[in-house]
C-alpha cells in the first residue's frame, strides 16, 4: 500500500469499535458509498464510549497546529481519571 493510499483511508478506517462493520449513522459519505451503507443521521446515536477528537489552532501567518486524540470515556466513582487516552498524534 502506497503512502498516499493510506494516508487517504486513515480517517475512515477505526480499531477501536469491536464492530465487524461501520455503523452508517458515523461512517462518512466516502465510506457510506463505498460499501453501499445505508445514509443515517448520526443526531440522537449513542456515539459509544471511543470518540475521535480532532484539534486545530492557527495563528496569525499561517502556523497551524493539529491534535488527533481517541479517547475511552470510562466514568468511575470517585478521583479516577474518567477517561483513558487510546491515540494521542501532534
Amino acid at each position: 500500500m502506497s503512502q498516499a493510499l493510506y494516508a487517504r483511508l486513515l480517517p475512515e478506517i477505526t480499531l477501536w469499535s469491536g464492530l465487524d462493520r461501520p455503523d452508517p449513522a458515523f461512517a462518512s459519505a466516502l465510506l457510506r458509498r463505498a460499501l453501499n451503507l445505508p445514509n443515517q443521521s448520526a443526531v440522537g446515536a449513542d456515539p459509544g464510549e471511543v470518540l475521535a477528537i480532532d484539534s486545530r489552532a492557527e495563528r496569525p501567518g499561517g502556523v497551524t497546529a493539529l491534535l488527533q486524540t481517541t479517547v475511552l470515556l470510562s466514568p468511575s466513582e470517585g478521583g479516577a481519571q474518567p477517561y483513558r487516552v487510546l491515540r494521542w498524534q501532534e
